[in-house]
């Protein structure tokens, strides 16, 4: 019974592990950590080399993903945005971050060496990495202008990817490609998904027309880019070839985040802090009914934090 069968829970062969029980095909949740917010919740939460990662309003925190107690990345940070890097020119496992006051910097995921990776950026906002190059958006006081940068660290030579666009609200990359979505302008015009390929090319993949629900964040996999907009509706387009986007799933609380860690399967999270998962570009299963506002996903589990606790939920 996959209402209830721990070892197949919501669907044949899904293991809750953990111990966790199963209630009505979703798995318990366990909890991993408290964190030091102090009653606020973390803003970004992610993963990488064998650890999970989220920013606080004075510090980036850590906790390895087989256990332990929860540690100091950074104090103070103050990051506006961040991400976790694991490329060459990284050496080791690297959190990147922005701050509002115009820098993006790394930090190995230890503490230790830490380093500019630009600076004199107005707002560096949507931070992407390909594991090894990071992407960003500067947000001047215009809100109808973003510029996108590429850098690796602070002795490489900046890459202008687009200067004066729209206000970009998401960005993904992967090696050579970076998508983004920029919503529609304060005077009517139209929002946009956005792709550049290495080294200067880039072009308009879909259009959001005023007065449609703008685009708030994106992802790929090897087949598809997949938008979610601010009602909640996840669109998807070909990733090669031309096609409109066409609706996957809608849940119209509004929009959260959107992720996908294997490159494959997708996952996002709605305005409710319901997340979901897409597998093999078909069917919707949904994963965590609260709080999951903002979340993170490795190999094996989906974690989630509340204004006091960090959580997981087997994958």
């Amino acid at each position: 019974d996959v209402t209830t069968n721990a070892e197949s829970c919501g669907a044949c062969d899904h293991d809750c592990g953990d111990g966790a029980a199963c209630a009505d095909g979703l798995c318990s949740i366990v909890e991993v950590a408290v964190h030091g917010g102090n009653g606020a919740r973390p803003n970004f939460l992610t993963t990488g080399g064998g650890f999970l990662v989220w920013a606080l309003p004075d510090r980036i925190e850590r906790i390895a993903t087989s256990g332990g107690s929860v540690e100091t990345t950074l104090n103070p940070a103050y990051a506006a945005d961040i991400v976790v890097a694991e490329g060459v020119s990284a050496g080791k496992t690297d959190v990147v971050y922005s701050v509002s006051a115009g820098t993006v910097q790394r930090i190995e995921i230890d503490g230790t060496n830490p380093r500019n990776v630009g600076s004199g950026y107005p707002l560096p906002r949507e931070l992407a990495t390909d594991g090894d190059a990071v992407y960003f958006a500067t947000h001047a006081f215009d809100p109808d202008a973003s510029d996108i940068m590429g850098q690796a660290d602070a002795n490489t030579t900046p890459i202008q990817i687009t200067a004066r666009t729209r206000q970009v609200r998401g960005m993904f990359a992967e090696p050579g490609l970076v998508f983004w979505v920029e919503a529609q302008t304060t005077n009517g015009g139209n929002g946009s998904l956005m792709r550049w390929t290495s080294p200067n090319q880039f072009m308009e993949l879909a259009t959001f027309p005023n007065g449609s629900s703008k685009p708030a964040a994106v992802a790929a996999n090897s087949n598809f880019i997949y938008v979610l907009t601010e009602d909640g509706s996840l669109l998807r387009r070909p990733k090669s070839g031309q096609a409109d986007p066409s609706l996957v799933f809608s849940t119209f609380a509004g929009s959260g985040e959107i992720k996908t860690p294997d490159g494959q399967q997708i996952y996002w999270s709605d305005g409710g802090g319901a997340i979901y998962r897409l597998d093999d570009d078909a069917n919707v299963v949904k994963l965590v009914a609260t709080d999951g506002h903002v979340f993170a996903v490795d190999a094996t589990h989906v974690y989630f934090a509340t204004d006091s606790k960090i959580f997981r939920v087997a994958r």
